[in-house]
């Protein structure tokens, strides 16, 4: 199969594209998440080990 880049991109492809961008962004989104949460966990853990 060979592509053929003489033709403007189809509907699919760019649906593919932006999809693929979406999914990027969420999952970036959801990494700063989970390390926000990480880091205010742990220092709620050492204060709290720090305060006894």
């Amino acid at each position: 199969m060979k592509a053929s880049r003489s033709r403007p991109a189809s509907g699919f492809e760019r649906a593919w594209t932006v999809f693929g961008i979406v999914v990027a962004v969420l999952m970036a989104f959801a990494g700063l998440s989970v390390a926000a949460v990480a880091v205010v966990f742990w220092i709620g853990m050492s204060n709290y080990g720090s305060n006894k």
